[in-house]
């Protein structure tokens, strides 16, 4: 006897489970063979760890026997996160081994929100919602339409005039500042005066809105004196609107001066000849005659002869002289020396005959005033033939060009010299010729082309031939060889224009 203070323990007893030698042996429960197994526990295989174990895979003894649980309601003991406990998500598994899986289990846990989307929009009714791992045929995950039997009603449709919520953001047609379609257009008018902003227009349905107008031409909406119906003043705005600061004012005054007469023109299509205000050089505004009705217009005055003076004779100290006359209101036949002579940059003279319709222009392109061509001893040759110290260049036909456009017709020369400044004989502006080929021909000091002068500062041999070399003439406009006479007598008046 092993315990001889218990009659149950004895070599006779039969080994149960309960932590005792029963049978003296020597062997306790689960390491004796002849442990009763009516008194053993069946225990289930859990090689996943998650506590549950495997019931197919038992074993029956006293106490669990190692990876071995109690619980046999694992429903895949390879997988440690599913087990009774685990919560049920979609995936595809019974995680919870309830016998559903995802969707069919109302435990699932992850399942997305879904709402009806009964007319296909994209955008769901929030009051008919379902919960599910994917999404339903005819349901959606947004439930931000607010007229689910209305598929061009939803968040992302564009407000328009008809009395409906079209984008669902609770603002209907005028109320919605997302109106993208109205019937008009307004533009806001900030400063009151009746016209609107053209960069800051809304879409309405025809509704009128406090602070907002249908025109959209006003240029400066924080000023409401500046608007299409405001007069045009001189103060560097453009008043009314119409991309001018001074149009129909500009030349006005001597405030308001223009660079010259072809901005005049430019700020007002409709500017009459007549004197402006320019200030060509920044020297200074003065008075000046502006020609706005030929060729082109926006002509400035720089001289003019009367063809039968001294003022502009071809060796006169005017040419290397500034001036400021005062600017004539009408072209009339007589001697003027305008500031403009010296201050205007030209790229273009004109001149003219009698009046400003018979003209014709030097396309110099050489950005320099008329006063500057002798002061600097520039010149511009448009034609010579037969010139002493040039040789030729350019095209007969600019010759006839020339007396054409001022209603001559040459009787004949040997040789002829058209441009501004001819220094070989101290000529100005014109055509000068030779009728006997004396230019050439003659010897001395001067060799001039003396029988044909047209222009202005142009020597021309008006006595017939008792002229020394060199010529009489200082007297512009005087010539013979000219239609056809021997003797033409004084042309004039003559006028120089620049641009």
């Amino acid at each position: 006897d092993c315990d001889d203070d218990d009659a149950a323990v004895n070599p006779a007893a039969t080994e149960i489970c309960n932590g005792t030698d029963d049978d003296c042996d020597g062997d306790t429960d689960d390491d004796d063979s002849g442990l009763d197994s009516s008194t053993t526990t069946t225990w289930y295989d859990d090689d996943d760890g998650d506590g549950h174990g495997d019931p197919d895979a038992s074993a029956e003894a006293c106490e669990a026997p190692s990876s071995h649980v109690a619980s046999a309601t694992d429903c895949d003991d390879s997988e440690g996160e599913v087990n009774p406990d685990a919560a049920e998500i979609c995936n595809g598994v019974d995680d919870d081994c309830n016998g559903w899986t995802d969707d069919d289990d109302p435990g699932v846990t992850d399942a997305g929100a879904f709402f009806l989307d009964h007319d296909g929009d994209g955008y769901g009714d929030a009051s008919v919602s379902s919960v599910a791992c994917s999404t339903p045929t005819g349901w959606t995950t947004d439930d931000q339409d607010c007229d689910d039997l209305d598929e061009a009603v939803n968040p992302a449709a564009s407000e328009t005039c008809n009395d409906l919520d079209d984008d669902c953001d609770g603002l209907v047609d005028d109320d919605d500042p997302d109106l993208t379609s109205g019937t008009a257009t307004l533009y806001r008018d900030s400063d009151g005066d009746g016209f609107g902003n053209p960069d800051d227009p809304i879409d309405t349905c025809g509704e009128e809105i406090s602070g907002y107008t249908t025109d959209d031409q006003d240029c400066d909406d924080d000023d409401s004196s500046v608007n299409p119906d405001a007069t045009e003043i001189c103060n560097g705005i453009d008043d009314d609107c119409d991309e001018f600061t001074s149009d129909g004012v500009t030349g006005g005054s001597e405030l308001c001066a223009a660079l010259d007469c072809a901005e005049v023109l430019a700020e007002d299509t409709t500017a009459a000849d007549g004197v402006y205000w320019i200030d060509p050089d920044g020297g200074g505004p003065f008075e000046a005659y502006c020609d706005m009705s030929e060729d082109g217009g926006g002509w400035t005055l720089l001289l003019s002869a009367d063809g039968n003076s001294t003022y502009w004779g071809n060796n006169s100290a005017n040419w290397w002289a500034l001036a400021s006359d005062a600017a004539p209101t009408a072209l009339t036949n007589a001697d003027y020396h305008g500031d403009a002579y010296g201050a205007l940059a030209t790229d273009e003279v004109r001149i003219c005959y009698a009046d400003a319709t018979a003209c014709y222009t030097f396309a110099h392109d050489y950005g320099i005033s008329l006063y500057d061509f002798f002061d600097t001893g520039t010149t511009y040759t448009l034609y010579s033939h037969d010139s002493v110290g040039y040789s030729d260049t350019g095209s007969s036909s600019s010759m006839t060009d020339y007396v054409a456009a001022l209603g001559f017709s040459v009787h004949g020369t040997d040789c002829q010299w058209l441009g501004i400044n001819d220094q070989q004989s101290i000529s100005a502006v014109g055509l000068v010729g030779d009728w006997n080929g004396g230019c050439t021909s003659m010897s001395g000091t001067y060799r001039y082309s003396d029988d044909l002068a047209l222009g202005v500062g142009l020597q021309s041999c008006y006595d017939a031939n008792g002229c020394e070399s060199g010529g009489s003439g200082n007297k512009a406009g005087q010539s013979r060889g000219l239609n056809g006479s021997d003797d033409s007598g004084v042309f004039g008046p003559w006028f120089v224009f620049g641009r």
